[in-house]
């Protein structure tokens, strides 16, 4: 597993571009993939230091995966960070409730993304520690 790497999974090729141009430059190594349904083989083959995950997209719910993730033993200990538009209290919840580690609102701030990810990455903290899902994001 390497510490400073970041997986992201999120068929929207612009949030990819956004995500990877803002962690790169935070010195994060950035690897993605639109085909949700290959995202636990190549997790699994990877093994980032942390997963950004989005919730809907066409072909199976980032929520399945996240439940997928949390039922992998090689993969359950993996931080995983919520990036999405679906921001509604029953998302939010459901996120929480399958392991999420934190959900962050699109639009976001990129400060708000990379606190979050330091908050899992090169620290003392438990992977499994959550944050308190403020939501946190653009204009909301």
């Amino acid at each position: 597993m390497e510490e400073k790497s970041i997986f992201c999974i999120d068929d929207d090729p612009h949030v990819v571009r956004s995500i990877t141009r803002v962690l790169e430059l935070a010195g994060y190594n950035v690897d993605s993939t639109s085909l949700e349904s290959a995202s636990i083989e190549i997790l699994k083959l990877n093994r980032p230091g942390l997963v950004l995950l989005d919730i809907s997209m066409p072909s199976i719910s980032g929520l399945k995966i996240l439940e997928k993730i949390r039922s992998t033993p090689s993969l359950a200990g993996l931080p995983v960070i919520i990036v999405s538009g679906k921001d509604d209290p029953k998302t939010v919840r459901d996120a929480r409730e399958l392991g999420a580690n934190d959900f962050i609102s699109k639009p976001f701030e990129p400060s708000h993304l990379l606190k979050s990810i330091r908050n899992f990455i090169n620290s003392d903290l438990s992977p499994t520690r959550t944050t308190n899902f403020s939501h946190r994001g653009g204009d909301h």
